[in-house]
């Protein structure tokens, strides 16, 4: 396979801030690197502008999870943190007994 096929992706710069790969690549790599496996890691990580740790990283993943997609972040905080019909029932029939009091 000719490297210029692959050089479709623009080469990211080496310092600043880390940009997301977008999934499409990540498919790519994956195709190229582990399930054809017609390049290696060191020209896929050449032909896209990443480096090779990046393109360990993304085919570990796929081995593992079977999938390139990253994983949901957060969220166990707001739902803790809802408040119900019955705690809002609560707080209301406190506040119709007592008119002076305070959340806090």
């Amino acid at each position: 396979m000719n490297p210029n096929q692959i050089a479709i992706v623009k080469r990211r710069k080496r310092n600043g801030p880390q940009k997301v790969l977008p999934i499409h690549i990540k498919n790519m790599i994956v195709k190229k690197c582990y399930i054809e496996e017609s390049m290696t890691r060191a020209e896929a990580a050449r032909a896209f502008g990443v480096s090779w740790v990046s393109i360990n990283n993304i085919i570990t993943k796929f081995e593992r999870d079977a999938t390139v997609e990253p994983k949901k972040r957060g969220g166990s905080r707001a739902e803790s943190l809802k408040i119900t019909n019955e705690h809002s029932k609560f707080i209301q029939d406190l506040l119709d007994e007592c008119c002076t009091l305070t959340l806090g």
